[in-house]
């Protein structure tokens, strides 16, 4: 049984330490889930390098949002996912109001790194926007944009080093050209897109991923994301 699988299953059949606060009851136990439903929203801007987006997370990137976002990656947790669906949903839901509803709309999700995807057990970004999508769908009152599409546009390749710890210029320089855009059919000029990702830091991932797919004529609306530093949405850090 891989590490990942054994997590799931004490996850299910045994009490675990909380991963947020150390308490006992559970990989996130009832209070800090109680306090992860609490979060609201954010909103700003992104800087694309070439103009400015609408931007949009589902919280500020930080406590117990953070240890919830880290231990889905590093573990695969069907419960930690479970809390950031409905957090995901309210993020994705604004950005489809910030576009125009005339257009055809398109989330273009940014796929997961190789550790995540092993940890997960799949594309834990793509994942994430399709069950959130889904979750809106199922309220009931989502009635904006009545057909939205998930396009697979980018191909990423390997980026020089590593992103951690780096300074936002070293980002920005490290990542330019770790993605590729796939040219789409001629009606994909006329749609609206929307990238996902599952944390906006610096932004400078999203900046290449926009450039890269001006290249192909594909440009980005709005971007939404699980959580994002203040910062990174054009806000004060205080908020």
């Amino acid at each position: 049984m891989r590490a990942g699988e054994f997590v799931k299953f004490l996850d299910v059949f045994a009490p675990q330490m909380c991963l947020s606060c150390g308490a006992a009851g559970g990989v996130f136990c009832s209070s800090c889930s109680r306090s992860l439903s609490r979060v609201q929203p954010i909103q700003g801007e992104v800087n694309l390098g070439f103009r400015r987006a609408p931007g949009f997370a589902g919280a500020i990137y930080s406590e117990t949002i953070r240890d919830c976002l880290v231990g889905v990656k590093r573990t695969g947790s069907p419960q930690l996912y479970r809390l950031l669906v409905p957090l995901v949903a309210k993020a994705v839901e604004r950005a489809i109001e910030s576009v125009d509803h005339r257009r055809p709309l398109a989330f273009v999700p940014i796929t997961s790194g190789a550790k995540t995807r092993r940890s997960f057990g799949g594309n834990l970004v793509g994942s994430l926007l399709t069950d959130s999508l889904r979750f809106l769908r199922g309220q009931g009152d989502f009635s904006v944009a009545p057909r939205i599409e998930i396009h697979d546009h980018l191909e990423s390749r390997k980026m020089k080093q590593s992103q951690k710890f780096q300074s936002s210029s070293g980002r920005h320089s490290n990542i330019h050209g770790a993605f590729r855009a796939k040219s789409g059919p001629i009606a994909c000029q006329r749609t609206a897109h929307i990238v996902f990702d599952d944390v906006l830091t610096t932004g400078s991932t999203v900046r290449e991923v926009a450039r890269a797919l001006r290249e192909v004529d594909i440009d980005v609306k709005a971007v939404v994301s699980v959580a994002a530093r203040p910062r990174a949405l054009g806000l004060s850090a205080t908020r």
